[in-house]
């Protein structure tokens, strides 16, 4: 894949805290001209919707992802039809060819391939080789996914262990503006999202994002500075997550 502007599209879902990772670091790296964005306006028994006017989305002329996943010539019916995918409006015959459908792989790739293209040279891709980012995906954004749509007793477990994970996320901020150096990185990218979606299911009940993590003041100070930053809330994924600040 040669990064070129006006070639790919990002498609994404505004609820999806895997979506909003690369939809963030978009934002930051100032690649919105050259990648363009389609997101989902909800989603149905067809999988995720993007209707628009005319009810299909008229970039990719698409009604749902799983019609975009039938263009795939390798796709097989009962395969997934998840979000967020990276779209190659060029490659071959096919229009809308996706080229990458794994969000750590398009965060990775966008983050250190496309610095050409971006407005911004900050450095901000951490590997996942770390094993505090290892540690966010395990302890933090797989249980997160759990607590929102698992089982009872699935959702209790998995909210102890991202209970004692966060508390370590709030010692870790002690003196400190962001996770891992002196500007955002993708480890904030990664905690943030899925703390989002916490705060959306679990204390953000009310609709505020001050309401959240009032217990934890050095994790609700970070939370909130990011989600007052430009580039890390869109208007559409704060509608999604039905949070304000």
């Amino acid at each position: 894949m040669v990064p070129q502007g006006g070639r790919y599209v990002l498609v994404v879902s505004p609820a999806c805290p895997w979506c909003r990772r690369v939809t963030i670091a978009r934002r930051l790296l100032g690649l919105d001209a050259a990648v363009a964005l389609v997101e989902a306006s909800g989603i149905g028994e067809d999988g995720f919707e993007f209707l628009r006017a005319g009810n299909f989305d008229p970039l990719l002329r698409i009604r749902t992802s799983r019609e975009l996943y039938r263009r795939q010539p390798d796709w097989q019916v009962g395969q997934p039809t998840t979000v967020p995918v990276l779209v190659d409006l060029e490659a071959g015959e096919i229009p809308g060819r996706i080229v990458l459908n794994d969000s750590s792989e398009i965060l990775r790739t966008i983050m250190t391939e496309w610095g050409d293209l971006a407005s911004s040279h900050q450095d901000y891709y951490v590997g996942e080789e770390e094993p505090f980012v290892q540690a966010i995906g395990q302890r933090l954004n797989n249980h997160v996914h759990t607590i929102i749509a698992g089982k009872e007793q699935a959702r209790e477990d998995a909210l102890e262990i991202v209970g004692r994970f966060i508390r370590e996320l709030n010692e870790r901020l002690v003196g400190r503006d962001f996770l891992w150096a002196d500007h955002p990185t993708t480890v904030d990218i990664r905690a943030f999202t899925s703390l989002q979606s916490l705060a959306t299911t679990e204390a953000g009940r009310s609709g505020k994002v001050s309401d959240a993590y009032v217990d934890l003041p050095d994790l609700q100070r970070w939370f909130s500075r990011l989600w007052a930053m430009p580039g890390w809330v869109s208007a559409s994924e704060a509608q999604a997550l039905q949070l304000s600040d």
